[in-house]
């Protein structure tokens, strides 16, 4: 039993891990709700995806801020969140465009379309994601809605 402790504590101790589980839940949950309300309800799939979206980011967002990075930190809860907003935005029409893309000009499958998309975003999320806790943490970051006596101050 112990050494079975100690596995699990050396597996979810590695980052990239923790990030795949966390990002990897959450997007179970994306590709399961946009089959649901495509194939099921028959919505339109870029419909489809943009709730799902929308629907998985806080799911993903404190799946990857308190598991992932295991940052329990509450002080700047609101600044990661109003930055993690500007990501999912970002990640909403990449998603779209996308998935339009692979649909529509390349006649992919949407649900592998998704797939393809996620695995996409997930990978350049992961790495401006953990800038940004980073700089929030360190308060490195200056931008207006974090500082906006800083960024201000200086222009």
């Amino acid at each position: 039993m112990n050494a079975l402790k100690i596995l699990g504590d050396r597996i979810f101790s590695n980052l990239i891990v923790r990030y795949a589980l966390a990002g990897g839940s959450a997007s179970f949950l994306d590709v399961a709700l946009l089959y649901i309300l495509t194939d099921v309800f028959h919505f339109y799939y870029l419909a489809s995806a943009a709730f799902t979206t929308t629907f998985s980011f806080l799911f993903r967002f404190f799946a990857q801020k308190y598991f992932a990075f295991r940052d329990s930190s509450t002080d700047k809860f609101h600044f990661q969140l109003l930055h993690y907003s500007f990501l999912y935005l970002g990640s909403l029409l990449a998603t779209l465009g996308l998935l339009y893309l692979f649909v529509e000009r390349l006649g992919l499958w949407y649900i592998a379309a998704q797939i393809i998309t996620i695995l996409i975003i997930a990978s350049v999320s992961f790495f401006v994601y953990k800038i940004m806790i980073n700089l929030i943490r360190e308060n490195i970051c200056s931008c207006p809605f974090c500082y906006p006596h800083y960024f201000f101050h200086h222009f």
